[in-house]
């Protein structure tokens, strides 16, 4: 329907590395009017989806037409596939180091928090001056380690109600001092 959000995103977005996670990418296929909305406040940077987002947006789909539909949607031109094989190593050893965090400071035993999205924080750390995300589930993505920068809403179909979508960014001082109080426990070698 309508999305509500600072207009000063549009510099905010510029020359950024704009991740969308699949709450956010699902909200943009299922409303055109609100994509044609996003993609104006986002012409200055860059949308880019994770290999395991699309993979997450299209498993389970098992109609051919609605997965070549969505197939299609993800191909579109204002959006940049990630797929960097020289990279992926350094994702999973940071996806690991926040997994270790997020057990000692006890983030998981409440949340479950999924692999997609312990991949995506890792792909945020890894660009952590130049990258943002954008997610539909805030708690994916704690306060320890990750700021919100700002708040999207999105006006629901049918309803009318108001769905928020948080743009997140890596902090890399507070993952410091919590890196620094896990390596505390961790023997030396």
């Amino acid at each position: 329907m309508k999305l509500y959000c600072d207009s000063s995103l549009n510099d905010f977005f510029k020359s950024k590395y704009i991740y969308l996670d699949n709450d956010f990418l699902g909200q943009l296929f299922d409303d055109s009017e609100v994509f044609v909305d996003f993609i104006k406040f986002t012409l200055k940077g860059s949308l880019h989806i994770d290999r395991y987002t699309q993979f997450e947006f299209l498993r389970e789909v098992f109609l051919p037409q609605q997965f070549r539909i969505k197939k299609e949607f993800l191909e579109k031109e204002v959006f940049f596939p990630v797929n960097n094989l020289y990279i992926e190593n350094k994702i999973d050893e940071n996806a690991l180091v926040l997994s270790k965090i997020y057990g000692h400071k006890g983030i998981t035993k409440n949340t479950k928090i999924s692999l997609v999205d312990l991949f995506l924080a890792s792909r945020l750390m890894y660009q952590e001056k130049n990258a943002v995300l954008i997610t539909g589930n805030k708690r994916d993505f704690p306060s320890i380690i990750f700021d919100v920068i700002t708040v999207l809403n999105i006006e629901q179909k049918g309803d009318g109600s108001i769905r928020s979508f948080c743009v997140v960014k890596f902090n890399k001082d507070k993952f410091d001092i919590c890196y620094d109080e896990l390596q505390i426990l961790e023997p030396k070698r």
